[in-house]
């Protein structure tokens, strides 16, 4: 049932590209269906959330899985991974020379990742490790803090921000403008950034889900 579905879908906004979009950008429209469609075929049913978010009900809750997460300058990839929530995580290594406008006093190995309102350009920083040192291996997730949508926001990771979660603008709604809600990212840490005795070699973070909590419940 999956994979029909997958074919239905491809077939369905293949015939709409062809015959709507302008034919300079069909290819590179087509290309980018392929491969959102390549990992929706071998994403699992999501995992439950952990606590304390398992504990509250489903409808006050919204999650987003990477597959059709913005990939910037090819440097982050999507990869499985049986740990993921969905079989499925962005991985990248992890820009760890911190930019000058970087507060200061930040461990070496902080993850700055945040949120970004296109519209009037207002951005919110967290820091993963900040207050509390990486632990690697599992997934855990870490406040991106609390904010309000809009039709054009993200949330985004690394000082490149080259990842970035579009699809939470679907989230947004007019006729509820100043509701506010609270952000998590899921993530996982591996490499001598955070653990020198780590077998591997390679400093990674992977993300496998943010997660939207309505404030008001």
């Amino acid at each position: 049932p999956k994979q029909q579905l997958v074919t239905r879908y491809r077939d369905t906004y293949t015939a709409a590209v062809r015959s709507r979009a302008l034919p300079k950008r069909q290819d590179a429209l087509l290309k980018a269906l392929s491969d959102s469609l390549k990992w929706h075929a071998v994403m699992k049913p999501l995992k439950p959330l952990p606590p304390p978010l398992d504990a509250i009900p489903a409808q006050h809750v919204r999650q987003f899985t990477p597959e059709t997460a913005f990939l910037y300058r090819g440097v982050p990839k999507i990869v499985e991974d049986p740990a993921a929530a969905a079989g499925i995580a962005v991985a990248m290594k992890p820009s760890l020379s911190k930019p000058s406008y970087a507060p200061a006093g930040l461990p070496p190995n902080v993850l700055n990742m945040g949120f970004y309102d296109e519209l009037t350009r207002r951005q919110q920083h967290a820091y993963a490790g900040k207050d509390d040192p990486i632990k690697p291996g599992d997934y855990r997730l870490y406040p991106i803090g609390r904010t309000v949508l809009s039709s054009q926001c993200y949330v985004w990771f690394d000082w490149s921000w080259e990842v970035q979660f579009h699809d939470v603008s679907g989230l947004y709604n007019p006729d509820e403008a100043g509701k506010q809600w609270d952000v998590y990212a899921s993530i996982r840490f591996e490499g001598p950034a955070y653990n020198p005795q780590a077998p591997a070699k390679q400093n990674r973070f992977y993300v496998d889900r943010v997660v939207f909590v309505a404030a008001e419940r």
